[in-house]
């Protein structure tokens, strides 16, 4: 009896460690979804695409936070879309230097929508660099530092140019503006090398830092529409994908700018879940749940294969709830769900939830 008193001490602190780390990988955190002002609240649960990236359960860990910005750079949203008003933080004319726009082609409303049927609860900065069939890149680089002056987290450049290629002096300057945008809070830049023959490469996506995303068809194959390069991070959908346009409507369009944009709301949801999360772990997160299109490893068409969005937001929640975990284990009887969500919306910044976790239970 003696025997079981002395080693009881040491015993009970690693079975609550057991049974506190069984809860924290099967917890369920909290659904905040808004049915009233979500873009893709009736249309999501039919779209093909959304099965495709597994958004799944994802919703019943977050389904998006306002102080996540996403910036698309290209042709400028309609600011003024009913699904979009209540959801744009910032928006600017980089060509005309104003602040109201709309969207002459519709092709950055159309990403919105992508993004927000993945991440209904994001905001959104749209910078207009484009006019139209413009071929003018030379605000591209004003717009990403702005977007990371004004807070941007993700900025999404659904843009590709072949011909005419920028002189390098602005090929210089587009470097230098997103290796600034990374040195503020930005976590993740995500482009597109759009259509065009193998191993071409296309501004601003080849820039260093800059991820870009492979399209498949409904059936996980390759797509016309997709570029075969060593530049390929991961895939996703980008035929037939359902959005917005312009007037309301829902239409069906192809093109990797689709598929970028289904990265990124998968990516807003990862920031969502931890808004800690720097840019080699949102890297490390997308590889390592990817699920294999291709050949084992990278290839040149599918990158490291199709994106998984379910799965990697919560790889995303669950780094957060290890990190608080980790560092709160002198204390096994503290609320991890209200710690986890105390650091989601950045009430304290992580060093001092760290410190508050251990002093203060």
């Amino acid at each position: 009896m003696k025997f079981k008193l002395i080693f009881l001490p040491l015993i009970l602190p690693l079975l609550l460690i057991f049974i506190s780390g069984f809860t924290l990988n099967h917890y369920t955190i909290y659904k905040v979804h808004d049915e009233d002002n979500n873009v893709g609240s009736s249309k999501s649960s039919q779209a093909w695409n959304l099965e495709l990236i597994n958004l799944g359960e994802s919703w019943e860990i977050t389904d998006g936070n306002s102080e996540i910005k996403i910036a698309v750079i290209g042709y400028g949203m309609d600011i003024l879309h009913p699904y979009l008003m209540n959801r744009i933080a910032y928006s600017h004319d980089f060509i005309n230097d104003s602040k109201s726009f709309g969207d002459e082609n519709g092709h950055d409303t159309y990403a919105a929508g992508i993004i927000l049927s993945i991440a209904p609860d994001v905001s959104l900065i749209t910078a207009k660099v484009l006019d139209g069939d413009s071929q003018d890149y030379g605000k591209i680089d004003e717009a990403i530092r702005v977007s990371a002056d004004i807070g941007a987290n993700i900025i999404l450049l659904p843009i590709a140019v072949l011909k005419p290629e920028p002189d390098r002096d602005y090929i210089n300057a587009a470097q230098a503006a997103i290796n600034y945008a990374y040195s503020k809070n930005v976590r993740f830049i995500i482009g597109a090398q759009g259509t065009g023959k193998s191993m071409s490469y296309r501004f601003p996506g080849y820039l260093n830092g800059v991820y870009n995303i492979a399209g498949t068809d409904r059936c996980e194959k390759h797509s016309f529409k997709s570029t075969v390069s060593d530049l390929n991070f991961i895939s996703a959908p980008c035929e037939e994908i359902p959005s917005i346009d312009t007037i309301g409507d829902w239409e069906s369009h192809y093109g990797t700018s689709w598929s970028s944009s289904h990265v990124a709301g998968v990516v807003g949801l990862m920031l969502s879940a931890n808004p800690y999360l720097s840019r080699s772990e949102i890297e490390d997160i997308l590889r390592e749940n990817t699920r294999r299109l291709g050949v084992l490893g990278h290839d040149n068409y599918f990158g490291y294969g199709m994106v998984d969005c379910y799965k990697s937001v919560r790889a995303a929640r669950d780094l957060l709830y290890a990190d608080i975990f980790k560092l709160s284990i002198m204390n096994p009887f503290y609320d991890y769900n209200f710690y986890y969500q105390e650091a989601v919306h950045n009430t304290k910044n992580l060093i001092e939830q760290k410190a508050h976790l251990i002093l203060y239970p």
